[in-house]
């Protein structure tokens, strides 16, 4: 876990590291490599159980690329989750080592510099996994990870974030798991979300928001904003008509947060 004090010096490190590139000219944003390729490379993310999978299943089968090797569907998502093996497993070793590996050891949350000073380990097979011949990656850990692969992604990312309100994310997980404390669940939400924007402004990324309820409600405006983003035709058929529709009201502590996200690549 990262609180093993072999840590410390890696975190102070990259502590150090971030503070000097966000004073140089160009900041944080500055330090990414130039492209390698002349088409998009999009990640889908945002909180578990928040429409990821649907979303990117619009993705995948309208021809961008998610990946190849992907799990199959189950009881809790029937058409698939579109998550690359090699994507998902490395980040879930990731987050192992941040403690994080367990419904419970979620609730905690590491600073970006624990989260880079992790990822050194790790960056051989951040690199590796980068160069597969695909059009981007869906994973909700890239919530907590994604500014780790920043500096190994082929091209400056177009970043797709998937949105739902923390009392349905927190009911559906609980669903899954049983018995668990939908507060902490909650505020876990409110941090993935605060994270997400935190290095979507500091590197100057183009994201774009996809709401559940939206998604469900109107799939041909939703899918066809997201099309103009991605700069791709999909197709709004392939939104799974099964889904669960059941709504819940975003609590009045995270509705600021809330709509703060659901405005990313909106004009102000």
């Amino acid at each position: 876990m990262a609180t093993r004090l072999n840590y410390a010096l890696p975190i102070a490190r990259q502590f150090l590291l971030a503070t000097v590139r966000r004073l140089r000219p160009g900041g944080l944003a500055g330090t990414l490599p130039p492209s390698t390729r002349d088409r998009p490379f999009v990640i889908v993310t945002g909180a578990g159980r928040s429409g990821t999978s649907a979303t990117s299943r619009v993705l995948h089968e309208s021809g961008v690329r998610l990946g190849s090797d992907f799990d199959p569907g189950d009881d809790d998502n029937a058409t698939g989750y579109y998550q690359e093996r090699a994507v998902y497993e490395t980040n879930g070793r990731m987050l192992a080592e941040m403690g994080m590996s367990t419904i419970e050891g979620s609730y905690g949350w590491p600073w970006r510099s624990t989260v880079l000073a992790i990822a050194e380990r790790f960056s051989e097979e951040l690199a590796t996994i980068a160069r597969s011949d695909t059009d981007g990656w869906k994973d909700p850990i890239f919530s907590t990870t994604l500014e780790a692969w920043l500096p190994h992604l082929p091209a400056r990312p177009k970043i797709v974030v998937c949105l739902r309100s923390p009392s349905a994310y927190a009911e559906s997980v609980a669903r899954i798991y049983g018995l668990v404390d939908v507060g902490a669940l909650e505020r876990q939400w409110a941090k993935r979300y605060r994270r997400l924007l935190d290095v979507i402004r500091d590197y100057g990324l183009e994201a774009h928001c996809v709401e559940y309820s939206a998604l469900l409600s109107n799939p041909k405006q939703t899918v066809a904003a997201l099309a103009e983003f991605v700069g791709c035709e999909l197709k709004s058929e392939y939104v799974e008509q099964e889904l669960r529709r059941f709504a819940s009201p975003v609590p009045e502590e995270y509705q600021a947060l809330y709509d703060e996200v659901l405005r990313l690549g909106k004009a102000a």
